[in-house]
């Protein structure tokens, strides 16, 4: 799959959300814990769950992008011709079990930086593809 440069910012972007919301959405419960803990107001406590009223449409959303993420790395590692079929083995397990750190160190490695790795390992002269550290056979 290529993908031009705006796609990638986008893709990119889309990314790091999830993770920005788990962030974001521990960071604000944490301080409404820790108010809620300090205050001395009885009503405080249901004060806490009228802010889950705000919280749920985004998690749903979050939860759709995520399960649509999900989907399109995983396919995106499959049809990855990079990779050895051990790689990609080995980063369908890493998504898997660690998506939210897994897919931007995936999208950071293989998607953002596949293009200028591909055009390093370009010959000047010719335009072939070749890998650096292998010798040609030819004699």
């Amino acid at each position: 799959m290529n993908l031009n440069k705006s796609a990638k910012i986008v893709l990119g972007i889309l990314t790091f959300l999830p993770l920005l919301f788990l962030i974001s959405t521990l960071g604000f419960f944490v301080f409404n814990f820790f108010s809620v803990f300090f205050s001395q107001e009885p009503e405080m406590p249901m004060m806490l769950f009228s802010y889950l009223s705000y919280v749920l449409p985004y998690l749903f959303l979050m939860i759709l992008l995520a399960l649509g993420l999900f989907v399109f790395y995983i396919v995106h590692i499959i049809r990855n011709s990079s990779l050895d079929t051990e790689k990609r083995i080995l980063w369908i397990v890493v998504v898997f079990f660690a998506y939210g750190v897994a897919l931007p160190i995936y999208w950071y490695i293989h998607i953002w930086k596949n293009n200028a790795a591909k055009a390093t390992k370009t010959d000047q002269i010719t335009g072939d593809y070749y890998e650096p550290g292998a010798q040609s056979q030819e004699f």
